[in-house]
């Protein structure tokens, strides 16, 4: 199996999470109802002084969100777009 990492500070979480935005509204994935779909809802974004910041609301979790836009990232890094 080939893995490669990737290294989650504040920018790369930033740029993972509008990857998968634009992703989304392109229709370019889909995820299945449950878990992943409960927190894509529940995910927010925060206009700061500096940028936008994408992120679960407090005591919510943000891991399938995530493991999402990593999916996306990579598939994204094989070729144009891959739909999941």
């Amino acid at each position: 199996m080939r893995v490669t990492g990737y290294t989650f500070i504040s920018t790369s979480k930033q740029q993972l999470m509008e990857e998968l935005a634009v992703a989304m509204q392109h229709r370019e994935v889909s995820y299945p109802n449950g878990p992943i779909a409960a927190e894509i809802e529940a995910f927010d974004f925060v206009y700061t002084r500096t940028d936008v910041r994408y992120s679960a609301p407090e005591g919510l979790h943000d891991d399938c969100v995530c493991a999402l836009a990593l999916a996306v990232h990579a598939a994204g890094r094989r070729s144009r777009w891959v739909p999941l």
